[in-house]
């Protein structure tokens, strides 16, 4: 999937109102990571909060 379309998707479920209220813990995994042109951790982490922040 593409950055902008996760970053949509993840910006709904912590708008969400139930998601508001229960405060649940979120983890964001990054599949295919041993792949030898797989992106970091750390540039997934920053551009999904460059989409979130735009």
């Amino acid at each position: 999937r593409e950055v902008k379309d996760v970053a949509e998707f993840l910006y709904q479920v912590l708008i969400d109102s139930m998601a508001l209220k229960n405060s649940p813990s979120l983890l964001i995994a990054c599949n295919k990571q041993d792949i030898a042109m797989a992106k970091s951790a750390k540039l997934i982490q920053q551009q999904l909060e460059k989409e979130l922040s735009s």
